[in-house]
Protein backbone atom coordinates (compact mmCIF):
# COMPACT_ATOMS: atom_id res chain seq x y z
CA UNK A 1 0.00 0.00 0.00
CA UNK A 2 1.33 3.36 -0.46
CA UNK A 3 1.50 6.16 1.70
CA UNK A 4 0.21 9.25 1.54
CA UNK A 5 3.49 10.84 0.80
CA UNK A 6 4.21 8.71 -2.01
CA UNK A 7 0.44 9.72 -3.71
CA UNK A 8 1.60 13.46 -3.02
CA UNK A 9 4.62 13.23 -4.57
CA UNK A 10 3.52 11.43 -7.61
CA UNK A 11 0.55 14.10 -8.07
CA UNK A 12 2.81 16.71 -7.69
CA UNK A 13 5.21 14.95 -10.52
CA UNK A 14 2.22 14.71 -12.62
CA UNK A 15 0.75 18.38 -12.24
CA UNK A 16 4.79 19.74 -12.78
CA UNK A 17 4.72 17.25 -16.07
CA UNK A 18 1.29 18.96 -17.23
CA UNK A 19 2.29 22.60 -17.55
CA UNK A 20 3.39 23.64 -21.25
CA UNK A 21 7.58 24.01 -21.68
CA UNK A 22 6.08 27.36 -23.44
CA UNK A 23 5.39 28.77 -19.70
CA UNK A 24 8.88 28.46 -18.43
CA UNK A 25 11.20 31.35 -17.98
CA UNK A 26 14.34 30.66 -19.68
CA UNK A 27 17.15 31.92 -17.27
CA UNK A 28 20.28 33.75 -17.81
CA UNK A 29 23.43 32.11 -16.71
CA UNK A 30 25.84 34.72 -15.84
CA UNK A 31 28.26 35.28 -13.29
CA UNK A 32 30.79 33.06 -11.76
CA UNK A 33 29.90 28.98 -11.06
CA UNK A 34 31.49 25.68 -9.55
CA UNK A 35 30.59 23.16 -11.91
CA UNK A 36 31.08 18.97 -11.57
CA UNK A 37 30.82 17.38 -14.42
CA UNK A 38 31.15 13.21 -15.23
CA UNK A 39 30.89 11.17 -17.68
CA UNK A 40 30.34 7.33 -17.41
CA UNK A 41 31.49 5.26 -20.85
CA UNK A 42 30.32 1.63 -21.41
CA UNK A 43 33.04 -1.43 -21.39
CA UNK A 44 33.05 -2.90 -25.38
CA UNK A 45 33.63 -6.78 -24.93
CA UNK A 46 33.88 -9.14 -27.84
CA UNK A 47 33.84 -12.89 -27.44
CA UNK A 48 34.95 -15.50 -29.94
CA UNK A 49 33.82 -19.29 -29.92
CA UNK A 50 35.36 -22.31 -30.94
CA UNK A 51 33.48 -24.71 -33.40
CA UNK A 52 31.90 -26.44 -30.57
CA UNK A 53 30.56 -23.36 -29.76
CA UNK A 54 32.62 -22.81 -26.41
CA UNK A 55 33.79 -19.46 -25.35
CA UNK A 56 37.82 -19.38 -26.43
CA UNK A 57 38.32 -15.99 -26.73
CA UNK A 58 37.42 -12.85 -24.94
CA UNK A 59 39.10 -9.10 -25.79
CA UNK A 60 37.91 -5.25 -25.17
CA UNK A 61 38.93 -2.83 -27.70
CA UNK A 62 37.23 -0.73 -25.76
CA UNK A 63 37.89 -0.50 -21.87
CA UNK A 64 34.89 1.69 -20.23
CA UNK A 65 35.92 5.10 -18.36
CA UNK A 66 34.49 7.16 -16.01
CA UNK A 67 36.16 10.34 -15.99
CA UNK A 68 35.26 14.02 -14.85
CA UNK A 69 35.79 17.67 -14.01
CA UNK A 70 36.05 20.18 -11.29
CA UNK A 71 36.18 23.51 -12.17
CA UNK A 72 35.33 27.44 -11.94
CA UNK A 73 33.64 28.73 -14.35
CA UNK A 74 32.93 32.18 -15.56
CA UNK A 75 29.74 32.99 -17.53
CA UNK A 76 29.58 36.23 -19.78
CA UNK A 77 25.95 36.92 -21.36
CA UNK A 78 26.46 38.41 -24.76
CA UNK A 79 25.34 41.79 -26.04
CA UNK A 80 21.98 41.20 -26.98
CA UNK A 81 22.08 37.61 -26.40
CA UNK A 82 21.01 36.85 -22.39
CA UNK A 83 20.87 33.01 -23.54
CA UNK A 84 24.12 32.99 -25.44
CA UNK A 85 27.75 33.87 -24.12
CA UNK A 86 31.33 33.35 -23.24
CA UNK A 87 32.65 31.17 -20.34
CA UNK A 88 36.50 30.48 -19.11
CA UNK A 89 37.51 29.17 -16.38
CA UNK A 90 40.04 26.68 -14.81
CA UNK A 91 39.83 23.75 -12.93
CA UNK A 92 40.88 19.83 -12.28
CA UNK A 93 40.36 16.73 -14.87
CA UNK A 94 40.29 13.04 -13.60
CA UNK A 95 40.23 9.78 -15.43
CA UNK A 96 40.08 6.61 -14.30
CA UNK A 97 41.32 5.03 -17.80
CA UNK A 98 39.46 1.87 -17.13
CA UNK A 99 36.66 0.46 -15.24
CA UNK A 100 37.10 -3.19 -16.07
CA UNK A 101 40.72 -3.85 -16.60
CA UNK A 102 41.11 -6.78 -18.90
CA UNK A 103 45.26 -8.19 -19.57
CA UNK A 104 47.20 -5.26 -21.06
CA UNK A 105 44.63 -2.97 -19.58
CA UNK A 106 46.55 0.33 -18.02
CA UNK A 107 45.12 2.98 -15.92
CA UNK A 108 45.01 6.31 -17.40
CA UNK A 109 47.12 9.44 -15.27
CA UNK A 110 45.38 10.83 -12.15
CA UNK A 111 44.38 13.78 -13.12
CA UNK A 112 45.19 17.17 -14.84
CA UNK A 113 44.66 20.97 -14.62
CA UNK A 114 42.57 22.30 -17.57
CA UNK A 115 41.91 25.52 -18.79
CA UNK A 116 37.89 25.83 -20.40
CA UNK A 117 37.33 28.53 -23.12
CA UNK A 118 34.11 28.32 -24.87
CA UNK A 119 31.26 29.60 -25.64
CA UNK A 120 27.35 28.36 -24.54
CA UNK A 121 23.96 28.82 -25.38
CA UNK A 122 20.68 27.92 -23.01
CA UNK A 123 17.30 27.38 -23.70
CA UNK A 124 14.51 26.92 -20.78
CA UNK A 125 15.19 22.88 -21.47
CA UNK A 126 18.38 22.72 -23.43
CA UNK A 127 22.07 23.58 -22.25
CA UNK A 128 25.29 23.86 -24.42
CA UNK A 129 28.42 24.37 -24.65
CA UNK A 130 29.91 24.38 -28.16
CA UNK A 131 32.51 21.51 -28.68
CA UNK A 132 30.72 19.03 -26.94
CA UNK A 133 27.95 16.88 -28.21
CA UNK A 134 24.90 18.65 -26.80
CA UNK A 135 22.48 20.19 -26.25
CA UNK A 136 21.97 18.63 -22.89
CA UNK A 137 18.77 18.23 -21.18
CA UNK A 138 18.78 21.10 -17.94
CA UNK A 139 16.57 21.14 -15.22
CA UNK A 140 17.38 24.97 -13.24
CA UNK A 141 17.36 25.35 -9.67
CA UNK A 142 16.25 28.56 -7.47
CA UNK A 143 16.17 31.92 -10.19
CA UNK A 144 16.88 35.03 -8.73
CA UNK A 145 16.84 38.34 -11.18
CA UNK A 146 16.40 36.09 -13.64
CA UNK A 147 19.77 34.31 -13.21
CA UNK A 148 19.78 30.75 -12.41
CA UNK A 149 21.77 29.79 -9.15
CA UNK A 150 22.19 26.44 -9.97
CA UNK A 151 21.38 24.03 -12.43
CA UNK A 152 21.82 20.33 -13.86
CA UNK A 153 22.18 18.63 -17.22
CA UNK A 154 22.41 15.28 -18.60
CA UNK A 155 23.64 14.49 -22.56
CA UNK A 156 24.84 11.94 -24.41
CA UNK A 157 29.26 12.18 -25.01
CA UNK A 158 31.64 10.31 -27.17
CA UNK A 159 34.38 8.59 -25.98
CA UNK A 160 37.97 8.13 -26.94
CA UNK A 161 37.14 11.16 -29.51
CA UNK A 162 38.88 10.20 -32.77
CA UNK A 163 38.93 6.67 -31.77
CA UNK A 164 38.22 3.91 -34.76
CA UNK A 165 35.85 2.41 -31.61
CA UNK A 166 33.93 5.27 -30.43
CA UNK A 167 31.03 4.48 -27.77
CA UNK A 168 28.42 6.86 -26.61
CA UNK A 169 28.77 7.80 -23.10
CA UNK A 170 26.47 9.53 -20.87
CA UNK A 171 27.67 13.18 -19.57
CA UNK A 172 26.40 14.70 -16.68
CA UNK A 173 26.80 18.18 -14.06
CA UNK A 174 25.60 20.17 -11.61
CA UNK A 175 26.51 23.65 -11.90
CA UNK A 176 26.33 26.24 -8.71
CA UNK A 177 26.55 30.21 -8.34
CA UNK A 178 29.48 31.23 -5.84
Amino acid sequence: MRSSSQLLTGACFLTLAALPAAAATVPKISGTYTLTDQSVCPIIVTTTKNAAGALNGISSPVFGDASGLIATLTFTPGAGTPNAGTVSGTGYSYETGGLLQLPGGTLQPAGTAVTVSSTYTNTATTFTLVGGLGPDTVIYGTIKNGIAQSFHYVGPSIWPKGSATMVTCVDTGGVVHN
